[in-house]
């Protein structure tokens, strides 16, 4: 036997885990999520591992849940409520959909309970870089909480996975604290 053995190819070749311990764990996750693996995509020096999903609740747990190592590598889930992700600082919603932007046809009024993440995504969406921000949400008519994209400081409409309930979450009640220290 030499010294370099050509290593076992699965579909997570390009993925590096210290130990076949960490490796199958991180399959065991993903599993457990319902997420289905799809590609690896390497772009501008950044490393995009995408999986799928049906249900946008148990992706979003999972990618709170999975450990990023460094600041160029990205896991991204594509389901039916959108792309969701995660990197080195937090959560985030690649976009808002279309949808969410007609806020006359609601059920109820949700409210904003929390930040996700911090300020991190909220100063992206200030600043125009990002069209949402992460927050937890509670849901006007079951009173459920989850999180979900809205726009920064303006109205959006989000759906609560538990109900259905169409809710109007407003952000423009949010302030904006800013130290010049």
């Amino acid at each position: 036997m030499g010294w370099f053995k050509r290593r076992r190819e699965s579909e997570y070749v390009d993925i590096v885990y210290a130990t076949r311990q960490a490796a199958d764990d991180a399959r065991r996750r993903a599993e457990a999520a319902g997420l289905t693996f799809r590609y690896i995509e390497k772009r501008e020096g950044r490393r995009y591992i995408t999986y799928t999903g049906t249900d946008p609740e148990k992706a979003k747990a999972f990618l709170r849940k999975e450990p990023i190592a460094d600041d160029t590598t990205y896991i991204v889930v594509e389901t039916e409520d959108g792309v969701w992700g995660t990197d080195s600082s937090s959560l985030y919603l690649e976009r808002l959909r279309a949808w969410q932007l007609d806020t006359d046809a609601v059920d109820c009024e949700g409210s904003i309970e929390s930040l996700i993440d911090g300020f991190h995504n909220y100063l992206l969406a200030m600043r125009g870089t990002v069209d949402n921000f992460l927050a937890e949400i509670r849901c006007g008519r079951c009173r459920h909480a989850w999180i979900d994209g809205i726009r920064y400081s303006d109205v959006t409409r989000v759906r609560c996975p538990e109900c259905r309930a169409l809710n109007r979450v407003d952000s423009t009640s949010l302030v904006e604290v800013i130290d010049y220290r």
